[in-house]
């Protein structure tokens, strides 16, 4: 319930709440999820085969990458970045973060020996899809280790969503932040 997934990297948000408020931010009067109510949570299911690299094993490699040091500091920046655009309700900086972290995580990967690649042409077709349409809407997205593809949109971006991504007919889990989630099939 307190917490938000920002590409690899979960932001608590009552701890950030306490941060905020320490720090002089006003962080809408101490409700948790306040911060991020109304937003939605789509889980996109691309592939429902298992990953040919466990995240443990990638994780492994990419320490051995020329980048894993870099990543690390900007994957801290991007959790700080996270956590500020969190308190001041700042979608499009929240997106940023996330798709700064998605997108660095997953070049970590390709810069692995051997190389690892998540991407699907169907998980690349929707990322596409999302980036093409975010600066107008409150949408973002971003993946973890695998095809699947995490949504998160504002309430304003429910109907692109509905026409836009529910119409490709990919199984999804759709969630409120808050709330549980709601399998569809």
């Amino acid at each position: 319930l307190g917490h938000i997934q920002v590409g690899v990297v979960v932001v608590d948000v009552e701890d950030l709440t306490a941060q905020g408020e320490a720090v002089g931010v006003d962080t809408g009067g101490g409700q948790s999820d306040d911060h991020i109510a109304g937003l939605h949570v789509f889980v996109v299911q691309i592939s429902d085969t298992p990953k040919e690299v466990s995240s443990t094993d990638a994780m492994a490699r990419c320490q051995q990458s020329p980048y894993w040091h870099v990543y690390l500091e900007q994957a801290a920046q991007a959790a700080d970045a996270a956590a500020m655009a969190i308190l001041q309700k700042d979608f499009a900086a929240l997106r940023d973060a996330m798709h700064s972290n998605a997108f660095q995580l997953h070049a970590l990967t390709l810069t692995c020996q051997p190389p690892i690649c998540y991407f699907t042409p169907k998980s690349l077709e929707l990322v596409r899809h999302v980036l093409r349409s975010c600066k107008g809407l409150g949408i973002c997205c971003t993946m973890d280790a695998g095809a699947n593809v995490v949504i998160l949109s504002e309430e304003t971006a429910y109907p692109f969503i509905k026409n836009e991504i529910i119409a490709l007919g990919l199984p999804y889990i759709q969630s409120r932040i808050g709330g549980g989630a709601v399998p569809v099939v």
